[in-house]
């Protein structure tokens, strides 16, 4: 593996600038992706980071489950999508990263995100104190050490892989759930970490888990290292599920951990179909894909997100051959010009 050291490296002019994606209509009504291939790269890379072969609508469809509520992204005519369950940040809501989602969604998977209760959009705003000076605070340090928040958040994760019934019922297709893959970012990369097997203290120093076997493999967007919610060297022990593991070299989150300390769940969690990617002056708006629709430095790394999950997603996902050929190599490195560092262990 390749130590997640700062690197020089040059920047292609326009060589990975994502190209405009139109959707439009064959004689017979079937939905038609027409795409540009990226300039200079090897075309299965192009094929990661654009859009996917199957269109999808303009809003995501949100079902209420029995405890909680969903926002499902998912692909027409597709006869049976692998299942992705997305946990968002702290205060932040599926919407946010749309971009992203739906990507996957062109790809052939339904990405069903649980609409957590510090959502922005639910109790997100009671978080927000005001001092008697006028000065607000976001408290959001207490959210994140809470272990009864912990579990709410695993528990509505969890809560997708027993509502399918409603879920397929609301988009109106069948789902594989062989192999499902929990996503997260930040707050969300918690909760992945903890569902593929981590172990966690709580406040009486009591070592919980809240794995959950059905999950198989899961991608985690800046995740947490050692010495925070309540996090320690040992707790990555049990985790044996195929992981990607996505930091940005410049995110300053909640934790207020640099990636250096984010990098050590990867190289903490059992050897054998480990992945990491170290985005280069990536920030918290890197992984949203945010910053992508108006800064040409995070409109190419986004894009380069895009190819790597996608890549992972139908390796694990869909075993699919060159996909997980590509994993095993430094082949995104490459064709980002070194705007991702990778490692593999």
């Amino acid at each position: 593996m390749r130590n997640l050291t700062r690197r020089l490296f040059l920047l292609g002019s326009a060589a990975l600038l994502l190209p405009a994606v139109a959707v439009a209509q064959d004689a017979d009504n079937s939905p038609l992706i027409i795409r540009e291939d990226i300039p200079g790269v090897d075309p299965r890379y192009a094929s990661y980071a654009t859009q996917g072969p199957y269109v999808f609508s303009a809003s995501p469809t949100t079902v209420k489950g029995r405890g909680f509520d969903y926002m499902v992204f998912f692909p027409r005519n597709h006869k049976s999508p692998r299942l992705i369950v997305f946990s968002h940040g702290a205060v932040a809501e599926p919407l946010a990263y749309r971009d992203l989602l739906w990507h996957w969604a062109s790809h052939g998977f339904v990405v069903v995100a649980p609409l957590h209760r510090d959502s922005i959009i639910e109790n997100g705003p009671s978080l927000r104190k005001t001092s008697v000076d006028s000065v607000s605070d976001w408290a959001i340090s207490a959210l994140l050490e809470d272990p009864v928040a912990w579990q709410e958040r695993a528990e509505a994760c969890v809560s997708v892989l027993d509502d399918l019934r409603l879920i397929k019922e609301a988009v109106g297709q069948e789902i594989n759930v062989e192999r499902p893959i929990i996503v997260g970012h930040g707050y969300g990369a918690y909760v992945a970490q903890m569902l593929l097997g981590a172990s966690v203290k709580d406040g009486e120093s009591k070592r919980r888990t809240f794995a959950d076997p059905r999950f198989f493999a899961g991608i985690m967007m800046s995740p947490q290292g050692p010495g925070v919610m309540g996090l320690d060297e040992s707790s990555w022990a049990n985790i044996s599920a195929p992981s990607l593991y996505l930091l940005a070299e410049n995110e300053i989150d909640f934790t207020g951990q640099p990636y250096q300390e984010k990098a050590k769940s990867y190289r903490l969690a059992k050897p054998g179909y480990k992945h990491v990617g170290l985005l280069k002056n990536g920030s918290a708006n890197t992984f949203s894909g945010q910053g992508a629709r108006s800064n040409a430095t995070e409109k190419k790394l986004f894009e380069v997100l895009k190819a790597i999950s996608t890549a992972f997603l139908l390796a694990y996902g869909d075993y699919e051959k060159q996909a997980f050929q590509d994993m095993t190599t430094d082949f995104f490195e490459r064709m980002s010009l070194g705007a991702i560092d990778e490692g593999r262990r």
